[in-house]
């Protein structure tokens, strides 16, 4: 299939067709025999009820699931994202994990669209958006109903609108990263640790400023992630007292160093289990080495950091 794109590639340049015929390729892919390969246990079970409690029996929730610190809980925006489209097919689960295909072909589209911003090049966009439809990974879990179906969308959506900003110098950029940062926080609140992306590229580009995109943007956040403080308000501040203990290492965390062990850990199992299956060393070495020729060989050094 890479073959077949670098060809089409080379003799053509009606992109917008090989994006289509990628995006069907994939939906295709992922739908197959779906009645027979829906992953469906606990945690999708679990998802099932409270979203009949609230579609049913009018529960509205002001908190989704439970993290691992104690009083600190993700925000109820997935429950409120699948309700409809439990209630329009009356509770058939296949629907919700369509609706989760679908959620996942819309982030291959960013991507493409961020690899663009990012590298003012349509052919590395394409290889993006190819390597996201037929990887292993997203063919299995994109019908996956629940938080990581729609995660990738909001961060990637953070990324872009981050691009666009820093890049294109468009300041509703600004704005669209503050939707993805406020929506990938309602899903994952450890996912707050993005913001951090504000200060380090201002600094590395020093992007010239505006209050009033600023303003604007801290709005769009505090108003997509409203339910966070009326929570903590209705329960006395629970989760900021929860993560108070957990910061200042009260609750038994893990170091550190033992987080970026993981981190790495995680990111040489793409290489281990693309290319590299029979040593973790030797992948996480390829790996390495794949960063570093990229970087060497890319032209737009500040974008590639």
């Amino acid at each position: 299939m890479i073959a077949i794109c670098f060809q089409y590639m080379k003799k053509n340049k009606n992109y917008p067709v090989l994006i289509i015929a990628l995006l069907l390729f994939g939906f295709a892919a992922r739908v197959f025999r779906i009645n027979e390969r829906l992953i469906f246990f606990y945690d999708q079970a679990w998802i099932s009820q409270k979203i009949y409690d609230l579609v049913l029996k009018h529960d509205f929730k002001l908190v989704g699931f439970a993290t691992d610190l104690p009083g600190v809980f993700s925000g109820p925006l997935l429950f409120y994202l699948f309700a409809p489209i439990y209630y329009l097919s009356h509770f058939n689960v296949v629907a919700p994990a369509i609706f989760c295909i679908l959620a996942n072909l819309l982030c291959g589209i960013l991507l493409f669209e961020f690899c663009r911003v990012l590298f003012k090049n349509k052919k590395i966009s394409l290889l993006a958006l190819l390597f996201w439809t037929v990887s292993f990974a997203e063919l299995n879990f994109s019908k996956l109903i629940g938080i990581c179906s729609f995660v990738p969308v909001f961060v990637t959506l953070f990324y872009l609108g981050l691009a666009m900003y820093i890049f294109q110098k468009k300041e509703k950029g600004l704005m669209l990263s503050a939707v993805g940062y406020a929506l990938a926080f309602q899903l994952n609140p450890y996912l707050i640790y993005l913001g951090i992306f504000y200060p380090i590229l201002y600094s590395i580009h020093h992007v010239k400023v505006k209050w009033r995109t600023i303003a604007i943007s801290a709005a769009v956040f505090i108003a997509l992630s409203i339910n966070y403080y009326l929570a903590e308000i209705k329960w006395n501040f629970s989760g900021t007292k929860s993560l108070l203990k957990y910061l200042v290492g009260q609750t038994g965390s893990s170091p550190v160093a033992d987080n970026m062990a993981a981190y790495l850990q995680k990111m040489t199992e793409s290489v281990y289990y693309s290319f590299f299956s029979f040593n973790m060393f030797f992948a996480f070495l390829i790996f390495v080495l794949l960063l570093i020729y990229v970087f060497k060989t890319c032209k737009q050094k500040k974008e590639m950091i």
